[in-house]
């Protein structure tokens, strides 16, 4: 009975043993496929304390890292944009806009995904730790295992450019109306002197680049996204620029020089402004600076002052009774126009830069009086046998006279002639038309032409005029009365031009 008891006994040991074996090798499979279970799911997920982009994304699996990242990126954003204020100043405003108007998101899952296994990938046996529990690892070794894994990658956001080109057009300063373009200073000429047009400022934006730029800054999550950085508002040339002023005031001060050459018709050319501004060319690379080009254009106006002067050299004009008679002047007696004096003259002119005024009465020879209309000569009117002398233009003689003999050859020759001298008590001399010689005694002698020139003639016993001259006319001389000569006489000088006509 006791033997039979033990053998139970022992029987009933051993299958306990066996039974705690077999609870312990199950507890110990059922552990193992748990921990393979948590290893395996622990794969799947993010490490302990791990920051995609500076979220925390910590044990999430791609899924699910990807919607905090979402619900994270939202945020506000300050759009500053610049316009023109009413005084033409830039200035600026400022606008705010939440970013999931624009769509930001995680552009592309994979991008989580592929962190992930990377992150995995790396893992050592060490490491192997980091998949217990959070509180065993920090029990087990809290000061190995707190590892911060800081994931970030390029380009994670994405935003809808179609929705932020749609914003930045609403915005009432990015509308085509109200976007000015920069306007450089410029200069532009009023009432012949040169002002410069102040520049404008400007707030164009080129809307495409202004979408791309937004966007750069949208996928960083900037806060702040200042449009003015890329607004052409500036314009390249502005009015302060010292060389502009300087240039201009110089150049205005010239264009006050008022030059005026007066003609003895009553013309009147000028060189003033309205002229030089004529003369004015920008200089040699540059846009704005000019100078009056002197060298290339003096000479022409030179030469239209010559022109005129030629023109009005070439005769007379002399008022004779109540008739004016116009008398063409001898080449001999023309003169040039001195262009070289003149361009000297006018060089210094237009080079003293204060607002000169100038007049010049151009001279054309040595007898001053000989163009346009004289005031002082002595005329011989051939037909009507008169001699006339005016002296300021009030007439001090009209004398009747004798001239050549028509018949005889003799004519007097018509033109403009000088006195050659004058002398008191001469006797003249000369031949005949058959030979014989005369002598012939005169009070009052005053040769213009060789051996032709006033003088009294007694032998004609005081008749003068008519058509003596045309049969018992002189030798060419012209014959007046004695208190004519003399009258002639203490008039004339060389300076004075004698006219015949």
């Amino acid at each position: 009975m006791n033997t039979f008891s033990t053998w139970e006994k022992n029987e009933r040991q051993k299958r306990h043993r066996w039974l705690l074996v077999v609870i312990i090798v199950l507890t110990v499979i059922a552990l193992a496929v748990m921990w393979i279970k948590v290893t395996m799911n622990s794969l799947k997920r993010f490490n302990d304390y791990t920051f995609i982009n500076g979220i925390d994304c910590s044990k999430l699996t791609p899924s699910e890292a990807v919607q905090k990242i979402n619900q994270n990126a939202e945020y506000t954003i300050t759009f500053t944009v610049g316009y023109i204020d009413k005084n033409g100043n830039f200035a600026t405003k400022n606008y705010q806009a939440n970013s999931k108007d624009f769509d930001l998101k995680v552009r592309n899952d994979d991008d989580i995904t592929k962190a992930l296994d990377n992150q995995k990938s790396e893992l050592t046996r060490k490491d192997i730790f980091l998949i217990a529990p959070k509180w065993l690892k920090e029990k087990i070794a809290p000061n190995t295992y707190h590892n911060v894994y800081k994931i970030n990658i390029d380009e994670l956001f994405g935003v809808n450019t179609s929705k932020i080109e749609e914003y930045l057009r609403s915005l009432p300063e990015l509308q085509e109306d109200n976007m000015k373009e920069p306007q450089d200073a410029y200069i532009t000429v009023v009432d012949n002197f040169f002002e410069i047009v102040p520049e404008q400022k400007g707030n164009k934006v080129d809307i495409s680049e202004a979408v791309i730029y937004a966007e750069e800054f949208l996928k960083q999550r900037d806060s702040n996204i200042n449009l003015t950085v890329i607004t052409d508002s500036l314009p390249l040339l502005r009015q302060e620029e010292v060389d502009m002023v300087s240039n201009i005031d110089s150049i205005n001060r010239q264009l006050k020089v008022e030059i005026t050459f007066k003609f003895v018709d009553g013309t009147e050319i000028k060189l003033d402004a309205e002229t030089l501004i004529k003369w004015c060319e920008k200089k040699a690379g540059t846009d704005w600076e000019y100078e009056i080009n002197i060298e290339d254009h003096l000479p022409e106006f030179l030469d239209l002052i010559e022109s005129k002067a030629n023109e009005l050299n070439q005769s007379v004009t002399i008022e004779v009774g109540d008739q004016e008679i116009k008398v063409e002047v001898p080449e001999k007696l023309r003169t040039k126009f001195d262009k070289e004096y003149y361009y000297g003259q006018l060089i210094d002119d237009l080079h003293l830069k204060n607002g000169t005024k100038r007049e010049y009465g151009p001279s054309y020879g040595e007898y001053t009086q000989l163009y346009g209309k004289i005031q002082t000569y002595i005329a011989l009117d051939i037909k009507n046998q008169t001699v006339w002398a005016y002296k300021n233009g009030k007439n001090i003689l009209k004398a009747p006279c004798v001239t050549g003999n028509v018949a005889g050859g003799h004519s007097t020759p018509t033109g403009i002639y000088y006195l050659s001298y004058k002398t008191r008590n001469a006797t003249l001399r000369g031949t005949n038309n058959d030979g014989s010689r005369y002598a012939s005694f005169v009070n009052f002698w005053m040769p213009f032409n060789g051996g032709i020139g006033f003088h009294d003639a007694s032998w004609r016993h005081g008749v003068f005029g008519g058509e003596i001259y045309k049969t018992n006319g002189s030798h060419g001389c012209v014959n007046m009365l004695y208190d004519d000569a003399r009258t002639l006489y203490n008039f004339i000088e060389k300076d004075i031009p004698i006219i015949i006509y």
